[in-house]
Formats: C-alpha cells, structure tokens, sequence
C-alpha cells in the first residue's frame, strides 16, 4: 500500500481546512436563496354514518407555523360553509364536527317536516391554482342544498403570502385597482354576452373573488354579485402579459 507523501497530506488538509469553509458557507447561501416551497396533499374529511357531506381540500403538510396558518384559514372556511345556523358557529371548531352538524341539522329538519323527503346536499372541493415563492392561491368550490328546489353554489378564492402564511385580500393583490377595474370591464362584458346578458358599465365593479392561476388572474362573480346580471357564475381569467404592472407579487411560478 503506497501512502501520500508527509508534505503533500499537510497540503491536502490545509486546503480542506480553508476551501472546504468557504464550499459550506457557499452551500448554506444558495440553499438560503432557494427556497422550498411548501407541499400540500388532498386530505377528504368525513364523520361517522355521514352520507350527506363530501370535503376534499387541500391541506399544507408540513408542521411550521405557516402551514398552520394556512390550514387553519381554509378549515374556518369549510366551517363557514357548512354553518348555517348561529349555534353550529359556537360549537363546531373542526371540520368533523361542523360535518355532524350539518347531518343533525339534516335529522332535525326531517323530523320537523317529515313530508319533506328532499335530501341535503354539501360538496367541498378545493384546488390549488397557483404557487410561487410569494403567493399561495387556493379555489373553494362550495355547493349546499338544504332541501330547496336548487342548491346554491359558490367559490372562494384564499390568496395567501407564502413567506409568512397570512391572507390576503383581492386589495392586497393588486396597486392600481380603477386601472385594473378599466381592463377587466371588456371581459365582464363578453362574458354576459356568452349568456345573452347586458349590464351598465355604472353598476361594474371587481369581483370579492380574485386569485393567481397558471394562465393568467383569475375573476370569479358569485351569483349574489351579478344579479340580476346572470343566473350563475361568471368567472374569467386575465392574461399576465396584460396586467403585470398592475400586481404586487410577481406572477412568476
């Protein structure tokens, strides 16, 4: 076996001791400037002997303080959702136990209106359109009927910032909202002319409901938003190239 010479091992660790500091500390910068972005996983909830709710969202999994910021935020949502009477607010502090709710509720009614042979319905799906460094944009679609002729469907857009996990309001997105709400109005429009609707350009106004997608920002008009413009949803996406300008985080995946 043929050994390094004494000279040439005090060379090799002398450069290990000095360039192998400086490799570290490289190391260490370029993690620190690629941040990892958070992962989220499609988590159904239910309760027991429940046939009537169905939640599928999307949960962060990781366990910092900004995964529970955001996971807490869309929970309340769902709970919201399915809270329609003020005592379901006082009680139900997870999404199980809002679910039970929702089927005690259910009980109730047909014991109270045992002609009524309608059943209740609640689906819950949520998606995440859009993650970058900056910007988390989570849709909600939410669909609840209560025994009427027609259930009602609704979808809410959480944005969240993904460097600390608080939300953001459709305020909080956007720097120039009277030049934005300029741009958005030819959409609005062609969108109603899709179902044969008109409206008054006095009466436009942005949506509650504004988020991030791959394609472009995305605007969502709930029906108690255009009424009595439209019997549904209207929803449209402007293209990035358009607006960058006008957006506080960058649209850049």
């Amino acid at each position: 076996m043929q050994y390094l010479p004494l000279t040439l091992k005090q060379t090799c660790h002398t450069f290990m001791k000095k360039y192998g500091l400086i490799l570290c500390v490289y190391i260490v910068l370029f993690s620190c400037e690629q941040p990892t972005k958070l992962l989220f996983a499609e988590v159904d909830f239910t309760s027991n002997n429940d046939d009537l709710v169905t939640v599928n969202i999307p949960v962060a999994t990781e366990g910092s303080v900004i995964s529970e910021y955001i996971n807490s935020e869309i929970h309340s949502q769902v709970i919201s959702v399915l809270s329609f009477d003020d005592s379901d607010d006082e009680n139900a502090e997870t999404i199980e136990e809002s679910i039970a709710n929702f089927n005690n509720a259910f009980v109730n009614f047909q014991n109270d209106f045992p002609e009524r042979a309608q059943e209740w319905e609640a689906q819950i799906d949520g998606d995440v359109m859009f993650q970058s460094e900056e910007i988390i944009s989570i849709a909600l679609s939410n669909y609840i009927n209560t025994g009427g002729a027609h259930g009602i469907l609704t979808i809410v857009i959480l944005n969240f910032d993904a460097k600390t996990g608080s939300i953001l309001t459709s305020g909080n997105l956007i720097n120039n909202p009277s030049k934005l709400k300029a741009i958005a109005e030819p959409y609005f429009r062609e969108a109603l002319q899709d179902q044969n609707m008109t409206f008054n350009s006095k009466d436009f106004k942005l949506p509650r409901n504004i988020g991030y997608s791959d394609d472009g920002l995305v605007f969502v008009y709930n029906i108690n938003e255009t009424d009595p413009y439209s019997d549904g949803i209207i929803e449209f996406v402007i293209p990035y190239n358009k607006i960058n300008s006008l957006l506080v985080f960058d649209s850049a995946i």
